[in-house]
């Protein structure tokens, strides 16, 4: 017999193709936005003709871990590890089988033991179980399971031995569950730890049709989950150290049958069938065929109470479409239920007698029908290897492989059609198109949904056009989901090439931010630390450099003093800030942002159209700044009385300017002296000149140009004081000489 696996075979089909939907094939193009086109990409499901030539037909076909099992007519068995050529033998079991037949023929997932379940053909003869090592030639019955049929077996998934097959449990016909540990030792075979674990027909006789035995990663907690023709039966246990599987049960025995965890579903079939999809070698998910359809049920994953079974649905089997037989034809051959199924990581695989037929799990559509021709002979059944999860359909003369390729392919836009978006973003991740489009959904529901913020911050994420989505958010007044959109759009421009979009949400963030912050007082604070932070930014701190009166000018507009002088006093830039204010007839505003700067050019500049209007606090600004500025250089300011406060300021400063900072210069004197004498205030002027003394060095301030002012102003006591030094010290010059 020879072998070619991979041989594709094109004349397998009948005249009608395989039903596959094609997909979107999305791409992201340079200008940001998505593209899509449709594309017939390569089918999911694809199947190869195995070219095989056998002597007999096939009755049973098991695949596990790449190692074939075929059991022929005339008891003939054929064995080989199909990545291994020179690996396979033939076996005739002809003599070990007298009066019986096969019923069964299962295969662990190890591949090195296999089970054949043997019943009567006639009177006079038993139900037997026989056992195969891969490593043996010489099949041998197991005495200890005699007159039972086994219908279904439970293997041990962690098992990996040659030898034995570790414990497992067997189903029988009349509803026994048997554990044992099975294998071969120097040409004897074992059955150690044989025992009868459960009866789950209690007495009613029906067959088990499905076992399924796993224990939970890292932990001791283990599922059991055993079909019937139309039950379901849950168990769950810690077994701890004990490795005997028939524990699991043992709190199940005298639960009454009314109490049992059970899932039940009215069914005329025959036969039942179980299957589940493995996920380090827990299942993460499992089918049970019935009548009605499969249930299908999802497992968690940690099993640490008798609930494992996290949700269940019924998955109804789809009507046929024959619309290419003959109505003769289906009349004769209607048959909606398939005869076996395989589980997929995201679809099921229907077997019927003339095609397969492919559901998604989660939309339950039809992804892929194919009809087999004729001339194969009917399908027997379609398996999977559980180890690999390579799936194959076989009749009783050809043997087909299926390739599945990429499966998940569609699975995002269906959990996105459902709204299942975290399952949506999950399968789609691995492709940017389809990532973009699901975040795009994601941020119109919650925009549908008023979650303003949670859409900003998905949108942001999005190649969706800038325009719509800023349009979004303006339609509903809504400027903080704006803001941290445009934020995140601003982090992705770059300085050197799109200066001008830059610019542009900068200043439109400036006006937003500063628009929420004087909105609410209750959030004024945090809006406040967020736009604080903002101008920290690279981008932002550029674009102030650059466009400084824009940004001062929105601001002004905003009447927002605080952020304005903040912004100058981070920028060093008052000149423009303290013109803007004097323009607005903010004096007050102008004063404060004269105080930040340690620049006494700007106050010589500024002050004397300040003192105008705040006449107090500006000369209050002037003597706290004390020997830091030049009291000749502020005699501009100082000039300014318009009234008697500014004049009582002017003379506080002179005044101040003298006795606290010693000031010499005969300008600022000589303008005290001329204030004094104006205003008639004889009294502090002649406190002021005995002060001075009489010794005409030591004094500074013109006494001639002071005596013409008392004369002009007619203080006469003063310029009988001022006569006196002239003469006393024209005496002592006279004398001098």
């Amino acid at each position: 017999m020879s072998f070619n696996f991979d041989q594709f075979n094109s004349n397998s089909l009948t005249q009608r193709e395989p039903i596959s939907r094609s997909s979107e094939e999305t791409q992201i193009v340079p200008s940001g936005y998505v593209q899509i086109k449709k594309n017939d990409e390569t089918q999911i499901f694809r199947k190869q003709k195995m070219n095989i030539s056998l002597p007999a037909n096939i009755n049973f076909l098991n695949v596990s871990n790449d190692n074939i099992a075929i059991l022929m007519s005339a008891h003939l068995l054929f064995r080989m590890n199909m990545s291994r050529a020179d690996s396979q033998t033939d076996v005739s079991l002809e003599k070990f089988i007298v009066g019986q037949r096969v019923s069964r023929m299962f295969l662990d997932q190890t591949g090195n033991h296999l089970l054949l379940s043997l019943v009567p053909k006639s009177s006079g003869y038993s139900s037997e179980l026989m056992y195969l090592n891969r490593n043996c030639n010489k099949p041998k019955i197991l005495t200890k399971f005699r007159d039972h049929e086994i219908t279904a077996i439970g293997f041990n998934c962690e098992n990996t031995s040659s030898i034995t097959t570790g414990n497992i449990l067997l189903g029988t016909s009349k509803g026994y569950i048997f554990e044992a540990d099975i294998g071969l030792e120097n040409d004897r075979v074992i059955q150690n730890n044989f025992r009868q674990a459960f009866d789950i027909g209690r007495g009613e006789k029906g067959p088990v049709t499905g076992i399924g035995v796993h224990r939970a990663q890292k932990t001791n907690n283990f599922i059991v989950l055993v079909s019937t023709l139309d039950r379901l039966y849950k168990f769950h246990e810690c077994l701890n150290d004990d490795k005997s599987l028939s524990n699991i049960f043992k709190h199940y025995m005298n639960v009454p049958e009314e109490a049992r965890d059970y899932e039940q579903q009215s069914s005329k079939l025959s036969y039942s069938q179980m299957d589940f999809i493995l996920e380090n070698k827990y299942p993460r998910g499992f089918g049970w065929l019935t009548e009605a359809g499969i249930f299908y049920g999802e497992i968690n994953q940690i099993a640490d109470n008798p609930n494992f079974i996290l949700s269940k649905k019924t998955i109804t089997f789809p009507e046929q479409d024959n619309d290419y037989r003959t109505a003769s034809y289906i009349s004769k051959h209607q048959n909606l239920v398939p005869s076996s199924f395989v589980l997929t990581d995201f679809h099921i695989l229907l077997q019927y007698s003339d095609h397969i037929t492919a559901i998604s799990l989660i939309s339950h559509e039809i992804v892929y029908d194919e009809y087999f021709s004729d001339q194969h002979g009917k399908l027997m059944a379609i398996i999977k290897d559980v180890k690999n999860g390579n799936v194959y359909t076989f009749s009783n003369k050809t043997i087909f492989k299926y390739k599945i390729h990429n499966e998940k392919r569609n699975v995002w836009r269906i959990y996105l059609d459902k709204k299942e978006f975290e399952l949506a973003e999950k399968y789609s991740r691995d492709n940017p198109a389809h990532y973009d489009i699901v975040l795009s959904r994601i941020g119109d529901d919650f925009y549908e949904r008023k979650l303003y913020i949670d859409a900003s911050r998905v949108y942001s994420q999005t190649k969706k056009s800038f325009e719509e989505v800023t349009l979004k958010f303006m339609q509903v007044n809504e400027n903080l989901p704006l803001i941290y959109y445009l934020k995140s759009r601003l982090n992705d421009l770059n300085p050197a090439t799109e200066k001008t979009q830059i610019t542009m949400l900068v200043v439109w963030l400036v006006d937003l931010y500063l628009t929420e912050i004087n909105r609410s007082s209750l959030t004024s604070l945090e809006r406040q630390k967020e736009y604080d932070e903002f101008l920290l930014h690279p981008h932002v701190q550029t674009c102030l450099k650059d466009n400084r009166k824009v940004i001062y000018d929105i601001i002004a507009s905003h009447g927002d003093n605080y952020n304005l002088t903040s912004l100058t006093t981070m920028n060093e830039d008052y000149e423009d800030v303290i013109n803007h204010y004097i323009q607005q007839n903010e004096y007050r505003d102008a004063l404060d942002t004269l105080k930040i700067p340690k620049r006494a050019d700007l106050i010589y500049q500024f002050a004397p159209i300040i003192i105008e209007e705040s006449p107090k606090e500006t000369i209050q600004m002037l003597m706290d700044r004390g020997r830091g500025l030049n009291a000749v250089k502020l005699l501009p300011t100082l000039l300014c009385i318009k009234s008697d406060k500014h004049r009582t300021e002017v003379v506080r400063y002179l005044e101040f300017a003298i006795h606290s900072l010693s000031v010499q210069d005969q300008s600022i004197h000589n303008y005290l002296i001329q204030l004094y004498a104006k205003y008639k205030d004889s009294e502090k002027l002649m406190s002021y000149f005995e002060t001075q003394g009489k010794e005409l060095s030591m004094i500074h301030y013109d006494v001639h140009y002071a005596l013409r002012l008392c004369k002009e102003f007619d203080v006469k006591q003063a310029c009988v004081f001022l006569m006196c030094i002239s003469l006393f010290n024209e005496r002592i010059i006279k004398y001098s000489f």
